[in-house]
């Protein structure tokens, strides 16, 4: 670099300083504190930061950032076509909380949208509710994402978007012509139309985020046409029609997402399809469809590496001969290329966790593809461990172990029966420590101590630590603190009961004895 500068004209030197200058002097940050004893634009300080976010928003410059502080802003006003919101951003900037979600609440209201962003707007760290589009005029900008609208793009990250109502598309979340949302919960919204937590219309990316508890007309979770759904969990949604989950339409791909517990009062409880959709690597189990394809329901869409399993009435329901089924693991048999039939092996299927067990039949099952490269699981593992992909959402990868115990409260001496859950590539020569009382000292231990006994003979409460390690000299650890609660055998318990006292006594009243009631 100093070479090169010192062939430069001094015209160049000059401009070198200026834009240097430019980036220092114009990248800065405008401030919102409803506190502020002096709110003056530009809001450059927390002493003169805006009272509202609109505001401060008003008055910064593209490319700065607008730092939020505690508060819960319900006022404000920007308009975008016939749309109310109550926080509009139409040019580059980013909009960050300075707490988090939980102190950061940003409220629309009846016929105000919550938030509205185009191209180039990040927003990271809020609690966004109460937004309520309601009209049925046809305008796509008052139709859609009743709490956030991406017109053409911006980013939503690390956010809880909650409670939305919209008409046509999106009760949460609309992405419009492009917009993402990362690292996000969308939960309980509304529509009357297309996708009760989010509408992806001709495009958009949600990534890494949950989507439950949203109730929608054509698709509960999700509404999609050209979208990108990755790494997601889809649970709890229902729809009035089609695609309890998710439905997808044309050009829409969805994979690495759990897809679980959602209801469709027609068709495809978990999924619904339609031609040039594309199902990657999902798990899509415990869904009901009130008519058929109660975990998927397809129309000549493309199915690889999925478990489609436990579902109601069916897992799956195929419409159309131009549907592509691969590496598949549902039950029965369905047409296509190196699908199996055999229950996947989760490690907890009734208590929802759909992890795979070391054993499962889906280990190094399915077809490695170009996407998987650096591309993680939705246990943040790498997507292709040991070769060859798993078929499902969760990758069988590096040991772990996890237990529980039966019972867990009761009265000394206490016999209590524990039992572990080991998964990994490699489960070969597992060797077990076991420390009942965790205080460093190992009680038990031995090869493959899976399932042991501990007796508990004095009063406390007491965490519990097991470590495992294996031939390949992996060490997993999980410990539960004040897991196990002990209490003294009771002296003597007097009940009354009808009027009548009733005394009873663990040990012999000896002579001499005095009770007195």
């Amino acid at each position: 670099m100093k070479n090169l500068l010192h062939r430069l004209p001094i015209t160049d030197y000059r401009l070198l300083f200026v834009l240097f200058f430019c980036t220092k002097i114009f990248a800065t940050t405008n401030y919102v504190w409803q506190g502020s004893p002096t709110p003056t634009p530009p809001h450059s300080s927390w002493a003169t930061a805006a009272h509202t976010i609109q505001d401060a928003v008003d008055h910064t410059p593209s490319g700065n950032t607008v730092l939020v502080t505690n508060g819960y802003y319900d006022s404000g006003l920007g308009i975008f076509g016939s749309s109310s919101n109550r926080v509009i951003i139409t040019h580059p900037l980013k909009l960050k909380s300075v707490n988090g979600l939980e102190n950061t609440i940003i409220a629309g209201s009846y016929n105000i949208r919550t938030l509205f962003i185009t191209a180039g707007v990040e927003v990271e760290g809020f609690t966004v509710t109460g937004g309520y589009i309601y009209t049925s005029f046809g305008d796509t900008t008052n139709d859609y994402g009743g709490n956030v609208m991406c017109w053409g793009g911006g980013v939503v990250r690390t956010s809880l978007i909650i409670g939305g109502w919209a008409w046509l598309g999106g009760g949460n979340v609309c992405c419009y012509y492009g917009g993402e949302i990362e690292n996000c919960e969308i939960t309980h919204g509304y529509c009357l139309n297309d996708g009760g937590g989010i509408c992806c219309k001709y495009g958009g990316i949600v990534r890494n985020s949950i989507i439950k508890n949203n109730l929608g007309n054509s698709g509960g979770g999700i509404y999609s046409r050209y979208g990108l759904i990755e790494n997601c969990t889809i649970t709890d949604n229902k729809t009035g029609n089609d695609g309890g989950g998710i439905n997808m339409l044309r050009g829409s791909i969805i994979r690495n997402c759990l897809i679980a517990r959602n209801y469709a009062n027609r068709d495809g409880g978990g999924y619904y399809t339609s031609t040039d959709s594309l199902v990657q690597n999902c798990t899509i189990c415990s869904n009901v469809a009130n008519a058929s394809g109660g975990g998927a329901n397809g129309f000549a869409g493309t199915n690889i590496n999925n478990i489609v399993y436990y579902n109601s009435p069916d897992n799956f329901t195929n419409y159309s001969s131009d549907s592509v089924f691969w590496f598949n693991c549902t039950f029965p048999e369905i047409t296509g290329d190196n699908n199996i039939t055999n229950e996947p092996n989760f490690i907890d299927y009734e208590d929802g966790d759909f992890r795979l067990h070391h054993d499962s039949p889906c280990f190094n099952a399915g077809t490695n593809e170009a996407w998987m490269i650096g591309m993680p699981d939705l246990s943040y593992q790498d997507r292709i461990i040991d070769g060859t992909v798993d078929i499902g959402a969760y990758e069988i990868g590096k040991l772990f172990c996890e237990f529980n115990a039966e019972p867990v409260f009761g009265i000394a001496p206490l016999t209590v029966n524990f039992h572990s859950i080991v998964s990994g590539t490699n489960v070969v020569n597992v060797y077990f420590f076991w420390d009942f009382d965790n205080d460093g000292t190992n009680d038990t231990n031995g090869l493959w101590e899976d399932v042991t006994q501990f007796v508990y003979t004095n009063a406390g409460i007491y965490s519990v630590s097991l470590t495992i390690s294996n031939s390949a000299s992996e060490i997993a650890n999980n410990t539960i603190e004040g897991y196990i609660d002990v209490v003294p055998e009771p002296f003597l318990i007097i009940i009354y009961y009808l009027g009548i006292w009733i005394i009873y006594s663990r040990r012999p009243l000896g002579p001499g004895s005095l009770l007195s009631l």
